[in-house]
């Protein structure tokens, strides 16, 4: 069990960001941030909806061929991206996966200082995604730790 892990953002891979924010807003969903990462492996514009009292769903339009949105796009279609999941310790989180034979992208986490994630404000963010290979199923899953 991995406990105090939290679900916290469901990542849906489009292909045009616009028409798929519209499309959500007509089914009810809000549009609560708009913004866009040129820092690998997450090249893309993407909008964030509010999605329960926890959780956002991010809709993912990539901006770079080749980059991993882009990859997943011309292979699958639009889908299901990523899930992210909020650990408390991401060190611990990323033995049990390895353990489990799930290959991490990067070998060391990304490391940020002093920003906003999902509405919180954190001293330092730390994080790391499982591939989409073996026992993920064709899902990215991003771990993050926050120290607010």
């Amino acid at each position: 069990m991995l406990n105090g892990v939290k679900v916290t953002e469901i990542n849906v891979a489009v292909r045009d960001l616009d028409k798929a924010v519209a499309d959500y807003e007509k089914m009810g969903f809000e549009e609560v941030h708009r913004g866009g990462s040129s820092v690998p492996p997450v090249q893309s514009r993407f909008s964030n909806l509010s999605f329960g009292d926890d959780c956002l769903l991010t809709l993912m339009e990539s901006t770079d061929p080749g980059s991993p949105i882009d990859r997943f796009i011309q292979k699958r279609g639009e889908g299901l991206f990523s899930i992210t999941l909020m650990v408390p310790d991401l060190d611990e989180i990323q033995e049990k996966l390895k353990a489990a034979g799930v290959e991490l992208v990067l070998d060391k986490p990304l490391e940020a200082e002093n920003g906003i994630i999902f509405a919180m404000d954190y001293k330092k963010l730390r994080a790391n995604y499982a591939k989409p290979t073996g026992p993920t199923h064709g899902v990215v899953i991003e771990l993050d730790e926050l120290q607010r």
